[in-house]
């Protein structure tokens, strides 16, 4: 007999006992002389019983979870009692058996305690088995709706035993509330005191979308101390099924307040549009033909040259309403083709070589890919009378130091100026670096760490800004759909991040002790890399609606000397002239707060890693 079954016997055989009770007693109580009834009752009894009883069952009380019983039971408990007395009176109406209002009354009461008092009772009893069990000593940070769920994983967790001492909460209010039998007693603030004062070995922050950088704040704390943290996922994750209890991620530390994006107005900017994204295998490419698929296009092109990369885009969206092209960006026929064929209202460019090192052996391809791929699908969105052109820029644009910034530069400022001369709206969208995208340093350090190898980073003191790709992409989304033409939006990356510290936090996440588990080793920074990156170039800042975006507006440039300068960039990139090429990449971008000897300098230096692969 399996375990439901004989939970469902004792709950039965205890209800027959406890409603035959409700009634005996409730007739001493009024003093009321059942002897009179007994021989008809002594029959009906039994069927009232069983009517009872098969109430019950419909009602769900035998194959409810006593262990998760709430305040939705409780209403359960009562229509199912009350249905049933009312079966009572209508029986013994039927028999013309007419007992007092003050029994039947009272009958019903009691019938309720004994019911709802069984049930919760075994709940209690099975509580208190986690209570005052002995396991590892938790703090809980948040007493609201997750701490409550939290607290209940800890108790109820099989796997390892937990003791939970007490909770955290900002909110004074809450100072010296209890619940379900643990106290609140203070402020994150007092984290330290009380992992000394508590001896406690794991703290779990349970609140609903916590900054990622407050997140790294208590891990830094806790890791300091030597004590694990965890965490329950936000409740915005809490749709599709309950949330578990896990070890915290990097995402988690790099997520930030929920945006106050204007839904509204990306889905009228994208509904019923043809959407084209380039770059659509790659991490930002994908994650915008994700998030346009949840505004109702009518057809989405998604354009790469990584024919597997395109396969396993497919296999993840099927094909409704995407397209897949296998296409290179600088091939101008193939996507002349492309445009003419599907005649796309809305084209997203996030095709592009990245790799900062890679590139600085690879100008010409850089050159080619970056600027050349650039300049054909702007010119052709600018002939097939798309709406909007979105060019996704990066960080490195801002005062170059490599082949990869200065190509993204000069994409920019073609595209910021091509907007002029065209009814086309030309917007560019810069961040810095997203997590899990391609060439990230974390898979990298993830790898090293597996392997309790030396994690490997550039400079102790080198800081990156960091987005998670859905976060980005959502304001890439916001910034197309308010764009006017000839802005650069700037999306808003929250503090810079050490590499150093990103490389402690993962160590700590993967359940080491950084610098002695595992080591810590700077390379140096690498060709083109800079110590600190920066998001705004010289441009006039403006606000938008968005505290998240904002606009860097306008660099008019002398057009025609531009485009003189970006012939002879095309004319050395195709003969292969490597130094001629970088000299006039660096040449184009000359009043950018670029100064000649350091324009020299990357060009030596391209010249020194030329000599190198030759020899």
């Amino acid at each position: 007999m399996n375990k439901l079954t004989l939970k469902s016997l004792f709950l039965v055989s205890c209800d027959v006992l406890f409603l035959t009770t409700a009634f005996l007693l409730s007739c001493f109580l009024v003093d009321f002389p059942i002897v009179h009834f007994l021989r008809p009752l002594l029959f009906l009894w039994p069927l009232l019983l069983a009517a009872h009883i098969a109430l019950f069952v419909k009602c769900g009380l035998y194959r409810a979870s006593l262990r998760y019983a709430s305040v939705d039971f409780v209403a359960t408990i009562f229509k199912a009692v009350t249905m049933g007395i009312f079966l009572v009176i209508l029986t013994l109406y039927a028999v013309h058996i007419q007992l007092s209002l003050r029994v039947l009354f009272l009958s019903w009461l009691l019938s309720l305690f004994f019911v709802g008092g069984v049930r919760f009772s075994i709940r209690y009893l099975f509580d208190q088995r986690y209570i005052f069990r002995r396991g590892r000593r938790v703090l809980v940070y948040g007493a609201g709706d997750a701490g409550v769920l939290a607290l209940r994983q800890l108790r109820m967790s099989h796997e390892v035993a937990y003791s939970p001492l007490a909770f955290l909460d900002d909110d004074p209010k809450k100072l010296g509330n209890t619940l379900q039998g643990v106290k609140v007693i203070g402020a994150i603030d007092r984290l330290e005191a009380l992992i000394d004062e508590l001896s406690v070995e794991e703290v779990v922050v349970a609140i609903s979308e916590i900054k990622g950088e407050k997140l790294r704040s208590i891990v830094k704390r806790c890791r300091q101390k030597g004590v694990v943290c965890r965490i329950i996922p936000c409740f915005s994750k809490m749709l599709e099924m309950e949330p578990k209890m896990r070890n915290i991620e990097l995402a988690d530390l790099m997520r930030r307040a929920p945006r106050d994006l204007d839904k509204h107005v990306i889905r009228h900017f994208l509904q019923g549009k043809i959407v084209l994204v380039t770059g659509a295998a790659g991490s930002i490419g994908s994650e915008l033909v994700r998030q346009t698929l949840k505004y109702g296009p009518r057809l989405i092109i998604a354009v790469d040259h990584s024919e597997y990369g395109l396969y396993a885009l497919r296999e993840e969206l099927g094909d409704h309403l995407v397209q897949y092209v296998v296409g290179n960006v600088t091939n101008r026929a193939g996507m002349q083709r492309i445009f003419k064929e599907t005649v796309p209202e809305i084209v997203f460019h996030a095709a592009a070589y990245k790799h900062v090192p890679l590139l600085e052996n690879n100008a010409l391809e850089a050159i080619s890919n970056n600027v050349g791929g650039t300049q054909v699908v702007a010119e052709l969105a600018d002939l097939h009378g798309v709406q909007t052109f979105v060019l996704i820029s990066t960080d490195k644009a801002v005062k170059p130091s490599s082949i990869m910034g200065a190509t993204k530069r000069i994409c920019e400022l073609f595209v910021q100026n091509f907007n002029e001369r065209s009814k086309t709206k030309y917007v560019s969208v810069r961040f810095g670096n997203v997590l899990g995208s391609s060439g990230s340093v974390i898979p990298k350090f993830l790898k090293q760490i597996q392997a309790r190898q030396t994690v490997t980073i550039t400079h102790p003191e080198a800081t990156r800004y960091f987005m998670l790709i859905d976060e980005a992409v959502q304001l890439v989304l916001q910034s197309a759909a308010i764009g006017q033409g000839g802005e650069i939006f700037i999306l808003n990356m929250g503090e810079p991040v050490k590499i150093a510290e990103m490389a402690e936090d993962l160590i700590y996440l993967m359940g080491f002790q950084p610098h002695r588990d595992i080591s810590i080793e700077s390379t140096g920074l690498r060709p083109g890399e800079k110590m600190v990156e920066e998001l705004f170039h010289d441009e006039m800042e403006e606000k938008t609606q968005f505290e998240d975006i904002t606009i860097g507006r306008m660099v008019k440039l002398d057009w025609d000397l531009f485009v003189s300068k970006l012939s002879t960039l095309f004319m050395h990139t195709q003969c292969g002239d490597h130094i001629e090429a970088v000299e006039a990449l660096w040449n184009m971008i000359s009043d950018e707060k670029l100064g000649e000897a350091t324009k020299k300098s990357l060009v030596k230096e391209i010249e020194s890693n030329l000599r190198v692969l030759n020899s």
